[in-house]
């Protein structure tokens, strides 16, 4: 075996000589030191791999180098993210959360496939077709498993309280309607954005103007679990929420920086925020922006810490390359990348106990808002 592994060591050698690239000398990482060992890999791996293979492993090795938000994305990931952009996809019409005791359901849309079968918010999921699920994962991962074609179907095992439910579920194409809203109190509504797709801010405008004939003059602004989006979206929403003046700087590694304004629009006389650890992203440009110019508090924990930009370049073989090429910083001036943002006041997510929906972050936002 000893000698096995010097003849083969000596192959090498011999490879990387025949290349120019002197084996005593430092070796330079260029194309040519690149070429030379994907011909060795050619020539002398003993299973199957094709020389396309090798080029995309080389490059997403690149992207691995990165930060988490760069990214090579194949076909299948890249139709996926393009759904989650335009708010439409084949699924049962649930959003998911996580947190640190696993995943649940976020929020339920009207009449889809999940409203049907019965499920309801705050439901924590435990298998999907019978596979329990990994609580290692991330949210992403666990969603592909729940979509799919339409048509088809997925069976999901949740915990409701101290009552376990199976449920068989016929997947159907969904258009996210990322806005929920309701009125709380005579004078009181209450606005959910679960993220900024492209049906954002047109569905924001009809919730606001619903409520504005309902008599609402405060409103309790949800963005827990919210995962960010579109720029543009949240750029427009918050005109609703942020005093005219600066709303955002985008900084890039050279040109000069974008600078954003809000027009001021404001639609309500007092704001409360609710935030938490899966507030990310434009949900953090929108909080940020809302507690920089003290027009509203923000109520939970401190949020994800996302402050950076990425941009989308599609390729002609239907991949595509996402690459984080600015970062963001609020009114203020602040950067809030890695670090988040801090309540102004912290409240603790409870889980609700004995089949009750109670949510004491949201009960709390409701005192508040209510004080004079």
């Amino acid at each position: 075996m000893k000698k096995l592994r010097q003849i083969l060591t000596l192959l090498f050698t011999i490879v990387i000589l025949s290349t120019n690239l002197a084996y005593a000398d430092p070796i330079t990482k260029d194309q040519e030191f690149f070429d030379a060992v994907k011909e060795y890999i050619m020539q002398n791996y003993a299973l199957e791999v094709t020389e396309d293979q090798l080029y995309d492993a080389a490059i997403k090795g690149m992207f691995d180098a990165l930060d988490p938000y760069s990214t090579y994305m194949d076909e299948e990931e890249y139709k996926a993210f393009m759904e989650e952009a335009t708010g439409e996809f084949a699924g049962i019409g649930a959003v998911v959360g996580k947190r640190d005791d696993g995943f649940y359901l976020v929020s339920i849309n009207e009449g889809s496939p999940a409203s049907k079968a019965g499920l309801k918010p705050m439901d924590v999921l435990i298998s999907v077709n019978d596979k329990a699920i990994d609580l290692k994962q991330d949210t992403e991962s666990l969603v592909k498993q729940i979509r799919g074609q339409a048509g088809t179907s997925v069976k999901l095992t949740v915990k409701r309280g101290n009552e376990v439910l199976t449920v068989n579920i016929v997947r159907a194409q969904i258009q996210i309607n990322p806005i929920e809203y309701k009125t709380l109190e005579k004078d009181l509504g209450y606005i959910r954005i679960t993220e900024f797709n492209n049906n954002t801010y047109t569905n924001m405008t009809t919730a606001i103007q619903d409520l504005k004939k309902q008599g609402i003059k405060k409103v309790i602004l949800d963005l827990r679990g919210n995962p960010g989006g579109s720029l543009d979206q949240v750029l427009k929403v918050s005109n609703y929420f942020v005093p005219k003046g600066k709303l955002l700087e985008i900084q890039y590694k050279e040109d000069k920086p974008d600078l954003f304004y809000s027009t001021g629009n404001l639609q309500f006389e007092k704001v409360a925020v609710l935030i938490d650890g899966n507030t990310a992203s434009a949900s953090e440009i929108l909080a940020g922006a809302i507690q920089d110019t003290k027009s509203g508090t923000l109520i939970g924990t401190t949020t994800y810490g996302k402050g950076v930009v990425q941009d989308l370049y599609p390729l002609k073989n239907g991949e595509a390359i996402k690459l984080t090429i600015a970062k963001y910083v609020l009114p203020s001036g602040r950067s809030i990348n890695l670090k988040g943002l801090n309540p102004d006041k912290k409240v603790e997510y409870i889980t609700p106990t004995n089949n009750s929906n109670t949510d004491n972050q949201l009960n709390t936002a409701i005192e508040f808002i209510k004080q004079k």
